[in-house]
């Protein structure tokens, strides 16, 4: 229930849905803590958070891409390029959550055809990766970081339409134009609803009344 909320963009209903889960559970692994930080724009928690997965034994593979995640957004594409460059080493070369936010540290250097290219691999990969929209979100953002905001408009519609509609996050993302895309174009383009919408339906009784949290249920079968 914690991860539904974070990604419809209900980070209080989140936070709580995770805290009773570990008083229920107190050995848990459960990551929704720290994806909770990072959606809502809490950078400093997220930040440590990221420091402490990296340091757990056994490492969960996938710390390293929170963590670029992390960087990448609390602008530190130093740090970044740490966290992927480590991630590559256990992981997959064609890691399409991997590769999609190399994409991003790319066109933030202003290296266009070597983000193009980890776009491309990314959407190409092999590899099952049941929450795509995840890497449909990193695409937006790297269009938009090479000045395309029209693609990036577009990967972000894809992205929320397929179970990420996480408008809380897409608006405190600093490096890129998504945000002044959708309030500068015509009110009918899906950019602009996308980031006007506030997610208001209900969360009561341990369901959310909303056709989102639904549909992204399904995609956790």
């Amino acid at each position: 229930m914690s991860a539904i909320c974070a990604h419809i963009g209900r980070i209080k209903e989140a936070t709580i849905a995770d805290e009773r889960a570990r008083l229920s559970n107190p050995k848990t692994k459960a990551r929704n803590f720290g994806y909770n930080s990072l959606y809502g724009g809490d950078l400093v928690r997220a930040e440590e958070v990221a420091k402490a997965w990296l340091a757990q034994v056994p490492l969960w593979p996938h710390s390293f891409s929170f963590a670029a995640e992390c960087a990448l957004t609390n602008r530190d594409p130093g740090l970044a390029d740490e966290q992927l460059t480590a991630g590559f080493r256990i992981l997959p070369a064609d890691d399409p959550m991997l590769l999609s936010l190399q994409s991003v540290l790319c066109a933030c250097r202003g290296e266009k055809s070597a983000a193009l290219e980890c776009v491309h691999k990314s959407l190409k990969s092999p590899w099952p990766f049941q929450h795509i929209h995840h890497a449909s979100h990193q695409v937006a953002r790297t269009y938009a970081a090479l000045g395309d905001l029209d693609k990036a408009v577009a990967w972000l519609q894809r992205a929320a339409e397929t179970g990420f509609p996480c408008a809380c996050y897409f608006r405190i993302d600093p490096d890129w134009q998504i945000c002044a895309a959708c309030r500068h174009s015509n009110s009918q383009r899906p950019g602009e609803k996308i980031l006007r919408a506030e997610n208001r339906a209900p969360v009561e009784q341990g369901f959310l009344a909303t056709r989102a949290s639904s549909r992204l249920v399904g995609s956790y079968r």
